[in-house]
């Protein structure tokens, strides 16, 4: 595996995986998780929340509904908006009946919490992720298998209910209005205007790019949000060709003038 130089504070891993086209690729996982003062001001907490590799379930039972969804792809066509229910099931039941509703730059919703946590995670063996996860067949089986399936639709990969997911990403300083989800009306915030920056080499072939702000998650049980960056550099051939990854925070503004984005 490339080295790894984390010049920020946040949670930051390199995982190799094969892509939906069968290609090795290190994917740049960076999660940021900030506490929400009444002010709307976010305050980088102290204890910053560690890359998921597995799907967290709301119980022990795992096959209960996913609480905690995983970082652990290379590659989401959109930006998940989730907000994760709380731990305590009592706190769980407590909401029940509260309307939640939540502006995310374009994306606006209104939520009525039920017996069931209509904000959160979507279980990859449940629709719509499911019906996107392609064909496994014999023929899988005989010609393609450990890959994924030719029909593989990286819709999948998503984990928020359809109206949850914001085209085209995030860039990193929309407003969000929250109500209903925590102690104050109507909570005003936006997000920090930063952009997370990796640099690296792969044989000797040095590169800097902009990661993808892919994910959004609020945490019901405490005014609290994370981020969630991801970019995935491709090799020529093998993982070990990818070295000496560094990875940095930048104000949006110099990023966008230097390389046009995010």
């Amino acid at each position: 595996m490339p080295n790894i130089y984390n010049k920020t504070p946040l949670s930051a891993q390199v995982v190799p995986l094969i892509d939906r086209q069968g290609r090795n690729v290190a994917v740049v996982i960076v999660k940021a998780t900030f506490d929400i003062e009444p002010s709307g001001q976010l305050r980088l907490a102290s204890k910053q929340e560690q890359i998921l590799f597995v799907d967290e379930p709301a119980g022990r039972n795992p096959s209960q509904p996913v609480r905690i969804p995983a970082d652990l792809t290379d590659f989401k066509p959109a930006a998940d908006v989730v907000v994760v229910a709380p731990a305590d099931p009592q706190a769980r039941q407590g909401m029940q009946g509260r309307m939640v509703k939540l502006s995310v730059g374009p994306l606006q919703l209104a939520k009525k919490i039920g017996d069931g946590w209509p904000l959160g995670p979507v279980r990859r063996d449940q629709e719509p992720r499911r019906s996107f996860a392609g064909t496994y067949d014999d023929a899988w089986t005989k010609k393609r298998m450990p890959l994924l399936p030719i029909d593989f639709d990286p819709r999948h990969n998503l984990v928020a209910p359809a109206d949850q997911v914001v085209a085209g990403y995030l860039k990193g300083d929309e407003q969000i209005v929250i109500s209903g989800l925590y102690p104050w009306p109507n909570l005003v915030l936006s997000l920090p205007g930063r952009a997370v920056v990796v640099a690296g080499n792969v044989l000797n072939d040095y590169f800097t790019d902009i990661a993808t702000l892919d994910t959004l998650l609020l945490w019901a049980e405490r005014p609290r949000l994370t981020l969630v960056w991801r970019h995935a550099i491709l090799p020529s051939q093998k993982i070990e060709e990818v070295a000496n990854i560094h990875i940095s925070l930048a104000r949006l503004k110099n990023t966008r003038e230097l390389y046009g984005k995010p």
